[in-house]
């Protein structure tokens, strides 16, 4: 998955995640997404709560909002999950982490069909469940999704064997 994004290359190599299976498993355990959008004043970064179908990302919004507005008027966003977070003591500067983590970037909509809605909410709903589930119809109106169309990502681990 690539869309252009330049990055720089990553310091610490031997932490870089590409595995494509390794980063859904990060996505897909992660309970709290960090969504940057941008506007006018600068950068907007907001928690959120999210499902990951191994395709796009979900997240459940109000109607109307700044994040919407933002979004609308560029729907580039960035992501980021972190799991297994562990900070490791240390003396003076010798303090650490441990971590694993994917920074993605893509396009953000806001759903409009309520068929595709429900999809959304009944995948952001397993993502905390762990089972499938599936959310009606008629359950759908009177809510935001946004779906994130993913173009690039890659993971970031630290970790103790």
């Amino acid at each position: 998955m690539t869309d252009g994004h330049a990055s720089a290359p990553m310091l610490r190599a031997d932490r870089l995640v590409v595995d494509r299976e390794a980063i859904d498993g990060i996505l897909r355990r992660a309970k709290v997404l960090h969504l940057g959008m941008s506007g006018t004043d600068g950068p907007y970064v907001v928690p959120v709560n999210f499902g990951y179908d191994g395709v796009h990302i979900w997240i459940h919004c109000a109607e109307a909002g700044h994040k919407l507005d933002l979004l609308a008027s560029d729907p580039r966003v960035c992501f980021e999950v972190s799991v297994d977070v562990r900070i490791v003591p240390g003396r003076q500067c010798g303090w650490g982490a441990r971590f694993r983590s994917v920074v993605g970037f893509g396009t953000a909509i806001l759903v409009g069909d309520a068929e595709e809605k429900a999809y959304g909410l009944g995948v952001l709903i397993s993502q905390y469940s762990g089972e499938s589930e599936t959310v009606p119809v008629e359950n759908a109106h009177g809510v935001g999704v946004l779906r994130i169309d993913i173009s690039s990502m890659t993971g970031k681990a630290y970790v103790d064997e």
